[in-house]
This record gives C-alpha cells, sequence and structure tokens, in this order.
C-alpha cells in the first residue's frame, strides 16, 4: 500500500528538515512526501529545495491561505492507497509506516488508523505520552476528543466523501476534518503504538497567547456544530477556562500597572 504523505510548510527552518528525514528514512518505503510551502521568508524554502530531486518528493512552492488550504491541494495531489498529514515541527517514528500499512492489510474493513503521539518540546525531549484508549465514537465527538492528526491515516477512497478542510476555521479544521469521517461511520482503529512526535512549545497555533480568542470562539462553533446542545459539561468548562485565562491576564495588568499607580498616588499625597 502506498502513502501520500501530506506536508504543509511555512516558516519553520529549525524544525523542517527532521520532519522530511523522519519519513524519507522509513522502514517502510512506498510512499510520496508532497509539500506545499507558502513562499516561506525564514529560509524554509532554501531547506527544502535540498529535496526537490528525490524521487519520492513533490514540492511546490506558492502563496497559499494558510495551513488548511495548503492541504487541501495535497488532498487532490495525493495518488496513494493511505493518506495522511505531517506538520513540518513534528517528525515521525522510524518504523510508523510499517506499522500502519500492516494494520490495513490485516484488517479489510478498517478506513481510519490513529496510533499513539509523543508530546515533545522544542529540543524534542519528551514531555508526556499519550494513552491508549480503544475508539469510542460518542466520546470522541460529545467530549470533545480530539485525535492525534500526527498520527491518523484515512483511505484515500473516502476522501471524495470526507471533502477538504474547512478554512473558515484557522485553528480547529483538522478536529473538524476527522469528526466529518466519524459522522459518516466510517471504521475508526485505535493503536497501541506511538507513531509520531507532536512538538508542543509557545509559538503554536494551539498554545499561542495571541490565538486564545480565536481558539475559543473555534472550539466552541465546532462543539455547536456536531452536538447541536446550548450547553453541555463540556462547553460550560470551555468558558470557564476562557474566563480564567482573562482573569489571570487582568490581574497581569494590573501587577504591572500597580507600582505607577503607588507612585502617582504617593506624588498628589505630598501635593495635597
Amino acid at each position: 500500500m502506498k502513502f501520500s504523505v501530506i506536508m504543509a510548510s511555512y516558516n519553520q527552518v529549525e524544525f523542517v528538515e527532521e520532519a522530511i528525514n523522519s519519513l524519507l528514512n522509513q522502514t517502510y518505503q512506498d510512499f510520496e512526501l508532497l509539500i506545499f510551502d507558502g513562499q516561506s521568508t525564514d529560509g524554509t524554502t532554501d531547506k527544502i529545495k535540498r529535496y526537490a530531486n528525490h524521487d519520492k518528493v513533490f514540492l511546490t512552492i506558492e502563496k497559499d491561505k494558510g495551513l488548511y488550504h495548503a492541504r487541501n491541494k495535497g488532498i487532490l495531489k495525493a495518488t496513494g492507497d493511505i493518506v495522511c498529514f505531517l506538520n513540518t515541527d513534528d517528525f515521525y517514528e522510524p518504523n510508523a509506516l510499517q506499522i500502519v500499512a500492516t494494520e490495513f492489510l490485516k484488517q479489510s474493513n478498517i478506513d481510519v488508523i490513529y496510533g499513539l503521539n509523543k508530546v515533545v518540546d522544542k529540543q524534542g525531549e519528551i514531555v508526556r505520552k499519550n494513552e491508549y484508549k480503544i475508539f469510542n465514537k460518542q466520546d470522541r465527538i460529545s467530549k470533545y476528543q480530539a485525535l492525534p492528526d500526527q498520527s491518523t491515516f484515512i483511505l484515500r477512497k473516502h476522501l471524495p466523501y470526507v471533502g477538504l478542510y474547512d478554512c473558515t476555521f484557522r485553528i480547529v479544521s483538522d478536529w473538524d476534518y476527522w469528526l466529518r469521517a466519524m459522522v459518516l461511520d466510517l471504521n475508526f482503529k485505535a493503536l497501541d503504538h506511538y507513531i509520531a512526535n507532536f512538538r508542543s512549545y509557545d509559538e503554536t497555533l494551539t498554545n499561542s497567547p495571541k490565538f486564545v480568542k480565536i481558539r475559543f470562539l473555534e472550539v466552541k462553533r465546532l462543539y455547536k456544530k456536531y452536538n447541536n446542545r446550548i450547553i453541555t459539561p463540556f462547553l460550560a468548562l470551555h468558558y470557564f477556562r476562557h474566563l480564567k485565562y482573562y482573569l489571570k491576564k487582568i490581574k497581569l495588568i494590573e501587577a504591572a500597572y500597580r507600582p505607577i499607580r503607588d507612585k502617582y498616588d504617593l506624588k498628589r499625597n505630598l501635593n495635597s
């Protein structure tokens, strides 16, 4: 079985070669790597051009409308039996594709396979390891239990039904994508194997404070799309976490302002 690995690239000069090489050095070699770089400005483009002549690498460098738009280009160009997505700051375990291919060949009724992620920091040091859980569709939808995107693989024959990524989402379109696959009643299989390494650091869309409001609104919109309920324990917790973030932010502002205010009050008291 052939894999189509889709890699959306933009300004990840620090990590991109590790991501690419983690695929090229796989024990299983029947794959194509489709890289779509949105004209990076940090040297990433120069690094990925080194692989332009590799017989398994297909490189496109052109302006795009973000991560999910680039992934959509890959979906439309993929020729493999299995499609998956690897971010330029993440990387595979050496035998990842072999494990997944073997499982697909063993169970012909399976449509989507996902394994475990190791969460690593910028230096690639392990922060934590995700734990194995048997797939439960209802829990995944109602409790907003996201699939490990880097470790999820789908048979390409189902892509016309799942469709393309919804680019109106900036952050959670990957989760929307896999939820659509669940709603279609595709057969999911969870593997008790570590497949990929997910890099977690402050500048990512998942963690950056710059995107707190966007993340909050998108998660709320996505949850309501698939659950059709005004309030649930999950949404209540989601609202509380968002409120707690802003209360903490207000306290930090107050702490920074306090010395100025105290100085002003002291001056005013001396003049009175």
